[in-house]
């Protein structure tokens, strides 16, 4: 697979686009379980009831092929960057929130991004030493170690250092870049190995990483939100303040940052919630989605108050 795509980023990215529609089309037409996964999790951003309409059954269902196109796109823009300029990278993102990053680096103690599998992932690691900044990004193990090794040096192809997600040899890297003044970039949106808590996401318990706040309450560095989407042809970037969008009494308060780390994540996959290229189950117990439990608690209370008057 991973020589395929190798060979297909050498297409124009009008083609490489064309191909991602058709190559995901089929991968969510025959990847059952995976269709699954991403059928469930999409119901859950959207609030989709156990007992939706067929045009909330068909909006789904066009939301979940999206994300498997998308994810072919985000692999095919993955193995071209060995072949863009820094130049041709920067011109091709529009970045929003630039204030915020540019505030939590003023601060002179590194940065903390806590970011999202969410959209062309790799423009935001690329735009960081682009910019003359270093970054260091904890990665988890897949089982292919050849493929593994061909993603790591298409990234490594822009500066960006990875280490292992776990591991005390990765918190001192860490710690040392954020000493350092550079950045630290981790994923947020779904727990995979390392330390983790349960926590009411888009209305649901589901386990996520606990990472992004601990490393900021230990290390003193700001914690801000990075992710990235498509806008027509053109890739955007966008920065959203977590820690220094809180008091500062509040800004080590563990609970604090979590809770406002979770509202960013929640925001921005539910405005792009086809760019969302999480294939695993997220929340791994059925709950009632947030406009069934909406509409379910007038019916709960109506009963309460019958019993109570019986």
């Amino acid at each position: 697979m991973f020589r395929s795509l190798t060979l297909a980023c050498r297409l124009p990215r009008k083609l490489r686009r064309g191909l991602s529609v058709a190559a995901g089309t089929v991968a969510w037409a025959v990847a059952a379980e995976p269709r699954r996964n991403v059928t469930a999790n999409v119901r859950r951003v959207l609030g989709v009831s156990s007992q939706p309409s067929l045009a909330s059954r068909l909006r789904v269902q066009l939301i979940a092929r999206r994300v498997f196109c998308n994810c072919v796109s985000n692999y095919l823009e993955l193995f071209a960057l060995p072949r863009l300029t820094r130049t041709e990278i920067l011109g091709r993102i529009d970045v929003k929130g630039r204030e915020y990053f540019e505030q939590a680096v003023s601060l002179g103690r590194g940065v903390i991004i806590a970011s999202a599998h969410l959209g062309p992932f790799e423009y935001l690691p690329s735009w960081m030493p682009a910019r003359g900044f270093e970054m260091v990004i904890p990665v988890e193990k897949i089982g292919d170690k050849k493929g593994l090794g061909r993603m790591l040096e298409a990234r490594h192809s822009n500066g960006v250092t990875f280490v292992p997600l776990t591991g005390l040899a990765a918190v001192r890297t860490m710690v040392r870049m954020l000493g350092n003044g550079q950045i630290v970039l981790i994923t947020a949106d779904r727990a995979i190995e390392g330390q983790s808590a349960t926590v009411k996401f888009f209305g649901a318990s589901a386990r996520l990483p606990v990472g992004p706040v601990d490393l900021s309450v230990m290390t003193g560095a700001p914690l801000i939100g990075g992710f990235g989407w498509r806008n027509g042809g053109r890739d955007v970037i966008e920065f959203v303040p977590i820690s220094l969008g809180l008091p500062e009494q509040e800004r080590s308060d563990r609970e604090a940052l979590q809770a406002l780390l979770i509202r960013r994540l929640e925001s921005i996959i539910a405005e792009h919630v086809d760019e969302w290229v999480v294939f695993e189950p997220i929340w791994r117990q059925p709950e009632t989605p947030p406009a069934e439990e909406a509409s379910r608690a007038p019916r709960e209370n109506a009963s309460q108050d019958m019993s109570s008057r019986a």
